[in-house]
């Protein structure tokens, strides 16, 4: 039986550097460990090796820390991503920030009461998350040039570039 002092031992606050270094990581590793659902197997492994070379001294794991983080910002990627698609949302790139005018957010914090918090919070990595976590198959959907320019698929491992035909796919956003 484990106790409190035990599970608050593997609690960990992220520093700003340790993030910095993740998201490093993830783009570091996404040439080869990315795939259209996620990521492969032992990523998070990968991961941890390169936070380590990054950062020497820290204590992150591959479990719980890296894996907690990721789901984390997953969730939060998902959740700004959803309302930068709804009309009238915007996201400010300098601000960091979601914008909408007062009428709608009031209108969405009646709606959905736990997106009242997002308004005034900064969202530092959204610009990496959207590289880094979105699906690679919505990726190609609404941005197929720039994806089929520099997606590299593994096969036996021989790195492979993809052929692009732009009369091939809709860049529309409308549509999904």
């Amino acid at each position: 039986m484990s106790s409190g002092n035990e599970q608050q031992k593997e609690r960990l606050v992220w520093t700003v550097h340790e993030e910095d270094a993740l998201i490093s990581g993830f783009h570091a590793i996404m040439p080869a460990w990315k795939c259209d659902n996620g990521f492969r197997t032992g990523f998070l492994q990968q991961l941890e090796k390169e936070v380590k070379a990054a950062l020497p001294v820290t204590h992150i794991k591959a479990r719980p820390h890296i894996l907690n983080k990721y789901k984390t910002w997953k969730r939060e990627y998902g959740l700004v991503a959803s309302m930068v698609a709804k009309s009238g949302v915007g996201f400010n790139s300098v601000t960091k920030m979601l914008t909408a005018t007062d009428e709608l957010w009031n209108e969405m914090s009646t709606e959905f009461p736990e997106r009242k918090k997002l308004r005034k919070k900064t969202w530092s990595y959204f610009d990496s998350w959207s590289i880094v976590l979105r699906s690679s198959t919505k990726y190609r959907r609404h941005f197929p040039s720039e994806f089929y320019r520099t997606r590299l698929r593994i096969k036996s491992g021989y790195r492979l570039a993809t052929s692009y035909n732009a009369s091939d796919h809709n860049t529309s956003l409308g549509s999904q």
